[in-house]
C-alpha cells in the first residue's frame, strides 16, 4: 500500500461525491416516511442530513427513497441500505450535520439519466 492510499484511510472513496442539492422522501421498513435533504450524492450513495432521534435509521436498515434534484423537475425512486449514521454528538457532526450514509442498492431508469448528467 502507498503512502498515499494510507494517509487518506476511511476519506478513500469509491464514487466520487457531488455536493448537488436533493430533497429527499425517505420511507423505512416500518412504512414510515421522513422528509430530508442531502449533503452530498455519487452514484453509489447519498448522505442524507437528518436528526437520528427524530429520524431512527439502523444500520443495516433497507429504505426506498423518491430523490428530486432542485436543478430537476424529474422525482426518481431508488432503494438503499443505511450504510452509517453520523450522530449529533460525534466528532464528524462538528464538521458536517449529522444524519445517515445510505448505499444505494437500486435506482430507476430517470435517476440513472440525471447521474449521467449532474454527477458527471
Amino acid at each position: 500500500m502507498s503512502e498515499a492510499s494510507e494517509a487518506l484511510g476511511p476519506w478513500k472513496r469509491k464514487h466520487q461525491r457531488r455536493k448537488v442539492d436533493a430533497l429527499i422522501k425517505i420511507k423505512s421498513h416500518d412504512g414510515k416516511t421522513y422528509g430530508c435533504r442531502n449533503r452530498d450524492i455519487s452514484t453509489g450513495g447519498i448522505f442524507v442530513v437528518a436528526n437520528t432521534k427524530q429520524v431512527p435509521l439502523a444500520v443495516g436498515t433497507n429504505v426506498i427513497m423518491n430523490i428530486k434534484f432542485s436543478s430537476s423537475p424529474t422525482i426518481f425512486a431508488a432503494e438503499g441500505r443505511v450504510a452509517r449514521m453520523t450522530r449529533e454528538t460525534s466528532v464528524e457532526a462538528k464538521m458536517f450535520k449529522p444524519g445517515y450514509g445510505i448505499e444505494f442498492t437500486r435506482v430507476d431508469g430517470a435517476g440513472k439519466k440525471l447521474f449521467a448528467l449532474l454527477l458527471k
